[in-house]
């Protein structure tokens, strides 16, 4: 009867490995990876196959937006919208390669000789917590980090800690430990540690809270996937705004080239060579200052970074570090938010709620600036000052009536009762103010809605232009990524599949709608439209990995890896070293499928898949010890994954093991959950050790 468990177990995990593999979450803050949801071919559109002609027209499946999709936006989203004319976004401006690594360190190189002439401004500046926003660990105070901290993640059963600057992972025997290259954040609110490798950043899972005064799991390791380890990579999307503008690594928009230096006057003020060089001559040249921009551009400079929305999606051939002050920020990156609003605030929505508020809507000439002043060394100590200028009669006029209310605590201010204060929805452990001004703002915990997204910068409810239609459907799988909101993944393939048949040149589009259908267990559709991205952009590293995947669940072993080999051209990473010993181990190659795996977890010890294939590669070579030790070290690091126990259970049987066997296997039926082929060979191996401990 056990020769039956085994090969059952065997089978239930045969593709476990590389129907596994998050594609798409290394490269962006990791998400979850629900079960696939069967999707109904009749009722959904479906991508055109790679060899086919792109249709004429949209699709008759392709239909037309609901009536909620099309409710107007309430309210509106930008106090200063572009004064583009008609209903139709700009178009796409001349793509201007992103800036190369020398010309940034020649715009930082002149902003050394900013203090010579700015004294005082370059002072407050290196006093502000924006210039501490990256730091290498080396040149950071030691205080906070003098604190010992042991966490353990209530999910996984892992256990965090740190001591003098080293951080350690627990998972059962195994351990890995890290010392930390860099600190992200100013530590007004927290001190993030990440460590280097091969010019990659990562972060560490534990964070110092300011307000908690003690550390505790960082942002993204409180939700995020339970495989993270040491491991969750840290891309040019969050970096720059901890940071100057960030150069790329060619094929890899989400990958910076390199480590890149803390933020100056270039992120304000753009590219100062040609000021520094005027100045030092004697000769009058401009430079970009945002109190003398128009409004809109003005709002554009802080909203780069301080308008969180819901998301974030940067246009095709555009790269984070491309937007410089003065440009248009919607010409960079397409910034989406829910037409309804939603309660709560994150850490970095101060522009799109402060848009919301009536002062900006009828006051054109508002922005950030009118309140806020970078360069001030001390925080004004009349914060009401900004208020009466509008409010109060006469700039010089006493207190607002309504500045302190009767009950107000002494020294209250505007901010005090007219913006909220309280957790911020994304970061834990922190308080933010709402930069939302009302009359009686009232706090209310963070809520989710799915309403309709809506582009800042073009708020159509149903955009005709297709690459308006392209960057929607984009945005909506980011959205459903991140919320699984069944109505998002919905509109996102209503928009990709419309804008698609008028624009089928679109890599952006065709592989954002292969994500999606990946995604959603729809494997031959992800592989059709992750075929059309590939066609397009072939030297682009997320295009060539999610084909080589999508080729190895349709047994194109030889095509997986040729795919995977150019995606490892660009950035190796242990997900492609796994993706790559599946598919030579499928060629019957397995000596080099054993060296890849092997790879794979030095790279990355606690990567559950390596150590399962090493697991399933020891096994089919008959050595169950080793084969024990592996599947041993796949439940150790993610012990809520069913496939680590059910191999160990079997392997643990092989060697005569039983009681380990039965062991294993009933916790394998725990956590196996509504996986019902799971529960079923949990049992049936349960029952076998039983009867082999007494016979």
């Amino acid at each position: 009867m056990h020769d039956r468990v085994f090969a059952d177990s065997g089978r239930c995990v045969a593709l476990a490995v590389i129907a596994a593999i998050a594609f798409g979450c290394r490269d962006e803050a990791p998400r979850p990876s629900p079960p696939a949801q069967p999707t109904s071919t009749a009722a959904t559109p479906r991508a055109a196959p790679p060899s086919a002609a792109p249709p004429s027209a949209a699709p008759p499946s392709a239909a037309p937006p609901s009536a909620a999709d099309a409710a107007p936006l309430r309210p509106p989203h930008a106090p200063q919208p572009d004064p583009s004319p008609g209903p139709k976004p700009a178009p796409l401006p001349a793509q201007a390669p992103p800036p190369a690594a020398e010309a940034l360190a020649a715009m930082r190189a002149a902003d050394d000789l900013c203090g010579d002439c700015h004294p005082d401004e370059a002072d407050a500046w290196a006093a502000s917590p924006m210039a501490r926003t990256l730091r290498p660990y080396a040149a950071a105070p030691r205080a906070p980090f003098a604190a010992p901290a042991e966490v353990v993640d209530p999910r996984t059963g892992r256990t965090y800690r740190q001591r003098g600057g080293r951080f350690e992972v627990e998972a059962g025997p195994h351990r890995i430990t890290r010392a930390p290259s860099h600190v992200l954040g100013s530590g007004r609110h927290t001190h993030t540690l990440l460590w280097a490798a091969d010019d990659r950043l990562f972060q560490l899972p534990l964070s110092w809270y300011t307000a908690r005064g003690g550390w505790a799991l960082s942002p993204g390791y409180d939700t995020a996937a339970a495989r993270l380890g040491f491991f969750r990579e840290v891309g040019t999307g969050c970096l720059n705004c901890h940071a100057d503008p960030v150069v790329s690594r060619p094929g890899s928009a989400l990958r910076p080239q390199h480590p890149p230096g803390a933020m100056t006057c270039v992120r304000c003020h753009g590219d100062g060579r040609a000021h520094a060089a005027g100045r030092m001559k004697g000769e009058p040249t401009p430079i970009v200052n945002p109190d003398r921009l128009p409004p809109a551009r003005a709002a554009d400079v802080c909203a780069a970074c301080h308008f969180g929305g819901a998301v974030r999606v940067l246009r095709p051939g555009r790269r984070w570090g491309d937007f410089l002050p003065g440009a248009r920020l919607s010409d960079t990156v397409a910034l989406f938010a829910r037409s309804e609003m939603r309660d709560g605030f994150g850490s970095a929505d101060q522009a799109g709620r402060l848009a919301l508020s009536a002062c900006a809507k009828q006051t054109p000439t508002m922005t950030c600036t009118t309140c806020h002043r970078p360069h001030d060394a001390q925080p004004a100590a009349d914060r009401s000052k900004p208020c009466r200028d509008c409010h109060g009669g006469a700039g010089d006029a006493p207190r607002h009536a309504c500045a302190a209310p009767e009950g107000a605590a002494a020294g209250a201010d505007c901010a005090d009762c007219h913006m909220d204060q309280g957790p911020t929805h994304n970061i834990p452990h922190t308080e933010g103010v709402d930069h939302f001004i009302r009359t009686r703002p009232a706090a209310r915990p963070p809520a989710n809605n799915d309403s309709p997204l809506r582009w800042i910068a073009h708020p159509e409810a149903e955009p005709v232009d297709p690459d308006h239609q392209i960057l929607l459907g984009r945005a909506y799988v980011d959205a459903w990524r991140g919320d699984r909101q069944p109505r998002d993944a919905e509109r996102a393939e209503r928009w990709l599949t419309r804008g698609l048949a008028r624009r089928p040149a679109r890599a952006d589009g065709w592989i954002a709608l292969a994500a999606l259908h990946r995604a959603r267990g729809a494997v031959a559709d992800a592989r059709a439209a992750a075929e059309r991205a590939f066609a397009l952009e072939p030297d682009d590293r997320r295009h060539a990995t999610l084909v080589g995947w999508a080729r190895l669940q349709t047994g194109d072993a030889p095509g997986a890896l040729a795919a995977i080999e150019r995606a490892r051209a660009v950035a190796e990473s242990a997900e492609l070293l796994v993706l790559r010993a599946v598919a030579l181990r499928q060629l019957g190659r397995g000596g080099e499928a054993l060296d890849a795996a092997r790879a794979a977890a030095a790279r990355e010890p606690s990567h559950v898949d390596a150590h399962l294939l090493l697991g399933e590669i020891a096994a089919g070579d008959g050595a169950w010890g080793p084969a024990a030790g592996h599947f041993e070290a796949a439940a150790a690091w993610s012990p809520g994954d069913v496939r680590g126990w059910i191999q160990l259970g079997r392997a643990e049987a092989r060697r005569g093991r039983w009681a380990a066997s039965r062991d294993a296997y009933a916790r394998a039926e725990r956590v196996a959950g509504p996986d019902r082929r799971a529960v079923e060979i949990a049992r049936r191996g349960q029952a076998e050790a039983a009867r082999m401990l007494n016979p």
